[in-house]
């Protein structure tokens, strides 16, 4: 038998086939195939430990077993298709030792199922999509009318919420003309004829008309919960009751009784939820006979939102999908780790814990970085992406999905995220890279101070982009003046690291960015830093797929400005 050492098993990585696939990244100094240090338990190995592959299970076959392939004749392709077949069934024998990542049609199959059943087919019935009222209902989407809230903050810290409109096609106009409608307090559920239905603050169901922009309850219950569908309303009370209610006549009537908080309503169903900690349950109401027909237990169910046949939810910091058809079923809609999210048709956009903004279908699969801000209240209209940007003292921001076009939506656009890293325009790029570009073809990656953080003198530090082909270059807030200032370089570039295999036998990484800090005085770096990259899809339906989504290097630029001690001017 073949026991796979430390070093043996670098070597038989180092083996596999240069493909596209194979190589990694080709910066200078960086890690090549048989350079990754690869975890043992995601390699082929069998239950005890040792390589399958098909010259090492040749060793088990006898002599005698060689003589009797060669007394029929046997086809040696079908004895390798056969090796295959063994190596792969061991392969998932011990599925407890090895990350598996779906490949081929099966994933193909498995994203289509999916994203069909999470689609929820009743999205153009509803007054505004669940998402958005579930983030706080300030983004509502009137025909060609945008109705958005707005927050002013005075001086004593107190705020005023006000509602804006303005046409959709004249977003992203320094110019367009916000109309101030009323100070709002509450989330807006739906509008009909010239008035906004909201959920209050104070708890009432009310209506704000839009021709004298008075407020009022449209009932004396207070709600939990309010919703429309058909353009009729729908709220849950502070018992758990479920009311119907026509918003124009006012008639009332009761659907069910203690039911809990309502979750959705559709043309089939009503779903409400009891929120008890660890014991929270979803049960599932025939709408025609308002009987409970099924019931999902499993909580906490943190933000939870049906979406066509699933429950979605936030958990340990992930979003989850959950079957409603077997509740049994349930895994991550997304590898991202999220402070929020919001789904709408089959998108979903999720709000990093680490910060940035991401968008990728329902299965988790096709991630997109939309932007690096710190986006809170996201919400989803049509073709864009809403959010409060934390870099920009939470003004809104939009993001136009079709186009990856990012723009504030009232003012100014910062275009830097608020981080403050500004490009140098195109002279001053032509300048930098005659000045430093003979420094940068002498750089030697690497990192001689490992676990230590260096004295770093002090200097203006330029950063320089090296992940695409022409280098870009960076500076923080206003400091870069004449290239003569530069004292200190950071280079920004990508590593991939490997941490399992595909089915098709592929390797899978994940794309760590990498900061490294130079003084012009040395090709060595001063100092190191990285961000790890997020890790790959488990479904995997394109070559790209293979490779997690780099994490923003802004970061680790701000830790490096920290430590740099700007001469005073």
């Amino acid at each position: 038998m073949h026991i796979l050492t430390e070093e043996s098993r670098y070597q038989e990585i180092a083996k596999a086939p240069e493909t596209p696939g194979n190589v990694l990244s080709a910066v200078p100094g960086e890690q090549t195939l048989s350079e990754v240090s690869v975890p043992p338990c995601k390699i082929m190995l069998n239950c005890s430990g040792r390589l399958l592959e098909p010259h090492t299970i040749h060793l088990w076959m006898s002599e005698r077993m060689i003589r009797r392939q060669k007394k029929y004749t046997m086809n040696r392709k079908l004895i390798q298709v056969a090796i295959t077949a063994l190596s792969a069934l061991l392969l998932f024998s011990c599925a407890h030792s090895e990350t598996l990542i779906i490949d081929g049609d099966v994933a193909r199959e498995m994203e289509n199922r999916v994203n069909l059943s999470t689609i929820d087919p009743y999205s153009d019935r509803r007054g505004n999509t669940v998402s958005n009222i579930r983030n706080g209902g300030e983004i509502l989407l009137e025909g060609e009318s945008l109705h958005i809230v707005q927050r002013m903050v005075f001086d004593d810290k107190t705020t005023l919420n006000y509602l804006q409109s303005l046409p959709v096609e004249h977003l992203d106009n320094y110019y367009t003309h916000y109309s101030f409608i009323a100070e709002v307090n509450g989330a807006m559920v739906a509008s009909k004829e010239e008035a906004i239905y909201m959920l209050e603050s104070t708890g009432y169901p009310s209506v704000l008309h839009l021709d004298t922009f008075i407020t009022e309850p449209i009932t004396d219950r207070k709600a939990t919960s309010f919703q429309f569908f058909d353009g009729i309303g729908y709220y849950s009370d502070l018992t758990g009751n479920v009311y119907q209610i026509d918003p124009v006549s006012l008639i009332e009537q009761q659907l069910l009784f203690e039911a809990g908080r309502l979750l959705s309503i559709d043309e089939q169903r009503i779903y409400t939820i009891r929120e008890q900690g660890s014991s929270d349950y979803i049960d599932i109401y025939d709408r025609r006979e308002l009987k409970r027909i099924s019931r999902v237990t499993g909580g906490p169910f943190t933000d939870p939102q049906i979406s066509g046949s699933y429950l979605f939810y936030r958990s340990g910091g992930n979003v989850i999908r959950a079957s409603l058809n077997d509740p049994e079923i349930r895994d991550k809609a997304s590898v991202l780790r999220a402070d929020e999210y919001a789904i709408y048709g089959e998108c979903m956009v999720i709000a990093t814990e680490e910060g940035g903004l991401y968008a990728s279908k329902l299965d988790g699969t096709c991630i997109t970085r939309l932007s690096t801000d710190r986006a809170s209240s996201l919400h989803m209209a049509e073709d864009l992406v809403f959010y409060r940007n934390g870099f920009d003292m939470g003004s809104w921001y939009a993001i136009r999905l079709s186009t990856g076009h990012r723009f504030a939506v009232c003012g100014e656009t910062m275009t830097d995220g608020g981080n403050h890293f500004t490009e140098l325009d195109q002279n001053e790029s032509i300048t930098a890279q005659s000045f430093f570009g003979g420094f940068l073809s002498t750089l030697q990656p690497g990192n001689p101070f490992p676990g230590n953080t260096p004295a770093i003198e002090p200097g203006l530090p330029l950063f320089v982009d090296l992940r695409v082909k022409k280098p870009e270059f960076f500076a923080f807030h206003d400091t870069y003046s004449l290239p003569q200032d530069v004292g200190l370089i950071v280079t920004i570039t990508n590593r991939e690291e490997a941490v399992g295999r595909y089915t098709d036998n592929t390797l899978a990484y994940r794309t760590d960015t990498v900061l490294s800090l130079y003084r012009l005085t040395s090709p060595r770096p001063v100092l190191t830093l990285t961000q790890p990259g997020l890790p790959p899809i488990e479904l995997k339906h394109g070559g790209g797929d293979r490779y997690g989504v780099p994490a923003s290097w802004h970061t680790k630029a701000l830790e490096i400005i920290n430590l740099v001690q700007f001469p005073s001017s």
